[in-house]
């Protein structure tokens, strides 16, 4: 990385005359701004890898635990960030391969979402939204993990355990009317909509018979 001559010059002393020392100042502290700008939105960018990898490890272990296979999407212009996969057991010996979409978010901003005590309604991306509503002969579900607010509870660990404190919801959004909205849609998510083991495993079942949504 090359020098930054002007950031350098702002410790040395030369002499200049006062008007000339002034706009020498006022320059060092607006170049410090811009860099103090920089510093947060790179911060903020970092801060959201975080989320999005912590909610791909909250899945990808709940997977894990029940036999599904989880693969990462790489290219997500069809809003999926997942793919769910399981051979089920059905009636008269008979065996169908599952495949489920999940769309992952995750926040722990109050900006973001609001606890209404059943339902979390949440702020999302208005593409996001519409990618749910469209039908598709591949199921998607919407994934939301909903982290503390305070950045050093969402993850512990000890010797005998690794902790993700929060919880992932799902919703189911297929046929919906897609919206126009510029920025976001305010969407509901029943609380009751837990995501683990025992829901994917009911999802999964549901699609291989084809009673879903």
């Amino acid at each position: 990385m090359g020098e930054i001559p002007a950031l350098a010059k702002c410790s040395e002393q030369p002499v200049l005359s006062l008007g000339a020392e002034a706009v020498r100042q006022g320059f060092c502290v607006e170049y410090m701004k811009g860099v103090s700008r920089l510093s947060a939105r790179w911060f903020s960018m970092q801060i959201t890898k975080i989320k999005e990898d912590i909610s791909v490890s909250y899945i990808s272990a709940l997977c894990a635990y029940a036999g599904i296979a989880y693969d990462i999407v790489r290219h997500d212009e069809d809003g999926a960030d997942g793919m769910l996969q399981k051979r089920i057991p059905l009636e008269g010996n008979r065996k169908r391969e599952a495949v489920l979409r999940i769309q992952l978010k995750c926040t722990s901003s109050p900006s973001q979402y609001t606890d209404q005590g059943d339902v979390i309604t949440y702020k999302l991306k208005t593409k996001s939204y519409n990618d749910l509503c469209l039908p598709s002969t591949t199921p998607i579900i919407l994934g939301l993990l909903v982290l503390p607010e305070e950045e050093e509870l969402w993850i512990s660990w000890t010797e005998e355990e690794l902790l993700i404190k929060g919880c992932m919801y799902w919703a189911e959004f297929s046929g919906g009317t897609e919206s126009a909205n510029d920025g976001t849609v305010s969407v509901k998510i029943p609380k009751k909509n837990i995501i683990n083991v025992e829901s994917l495993q009911e999802i999964l079942t549901l699609v291989a018979k084809e009673e879903w949504p």
